[in-house]
């Protein structure tokens, strides 16, 4: 008969192995999506938003359960952090997707429909960012260090895009930079003026050519994934959520010295303190 340390760790197993399966249909859906040519872009981003929905709600559900404890204590607290993030990433793409349902019309699904502007706290943006994705920094042995100024106003703009912007730099930093390197995600305010959030990474760096390809719209994703993974529309798509949030994006690297992105939020979209 199993005591109680072993009925939780079974039920623990028992929820990660439901995850994992159902993390690896996404992951089928998004590679038949890069090859993906013929359908009409609204036909297709919805088709792909359909197919992702399920399985993303059963994951959403299963980390529920586990940052709840509804079956009793998970005992490691670490365990219920990454719960928490597992719970966070889950919500934050079922927004997306609900995001490219309605707007599945659009060619590229950057369009202000779907998009709700509301006064949102960077800060408590980029502390649920980085929870959720401790365990994938963990993985690839790099660091991760926030850098949020105290008191910071708050921005209009919408929570799911910039959410989605934040994750977009953070995860190319991921990429770009090999193990024992570290991320940092800081935030800032000029008196009167703008609201900054900026993601830097100790990776490879890029010169000015690479910065101008990064950031070509017209480049088109590429066809099959990348060897570090992704299809190359990180940037393009992160030019395309910041203009729908009246925001502008500033890159500064140099080969071998890394990169910074700035995603700047005018001073009219500053909600005074």
């Amino acid at each position: 008969m199993m005591d109680d340390a072993e009925t939780d760790a079974l039920i623990l197993r028992k929820i990660a192995e439901r995850i994992a399966s159902e993390l690896a249909e996404p992951q089928q859906t998004l590679e038949r999506a890069a090859t993906a040519r013929v359908e009409p872009a609204g036909l297709h981003f919805a088709k792909l938003a359909h197919e992702l929905k399920t399985p993303l709600s059963a994951i959403l559900a299963a980390a529920e359960i586990m940052r709840d404890e509804r079956f009793g204590p998970i005992g490691d607290l670490r365990y219920k952090a990454y719960a928490s993030g597992i719970f966070d990433s889950a919500s934050h793409a079922l927004g997306v997707i609900n995001a490219m349902l309605g707007t599945a019309a659009a060619t590229d699904g950057t369009t202000r429909e779907g998009v709700t502007f509301a006064e949102i706290d960077l800060n408590g943006i980029v502390a649920r960012v980085a929870s959720s994705v401790g365990a994938l920094l963990e993985a690839a042995s790099l660091t991760l260090t926030t850098r949020l100024e105290a008191g910071l106003p708050h921005v209009v703009a919408d929570t799911v895009t910039v959410r989605q912007m934040l994750l977009n730099l953070v995860t190319n930093g991921m990429r770009a930079t090999p193990a024992g390197g570290g991320i940092v995600i800081s935030t800032r305010y000029e008196l009167a003026g703008p609201v900054h959030l900026s993601v830097r990474d100790t990776g490879h760096g890029m010169d000015e050519a690479e910065i101008a390809r990064v950031l070509d719209r017209d480049r088109g994703p590429e066809l099959t994934p990348r060897p570090s993974g992704g299809l190359g529309i990180g940037y393009p798509l992160i030019l395309s959520l910041a203009e729908v949030n009246g925001a502008s994006v500033g890159i500064i690297s140099a080969p071998g010295a890394g990169t910074e992105v700035t995603i700047t939020f005018s001073a009219g979209r500053v909600i005074p303190v």
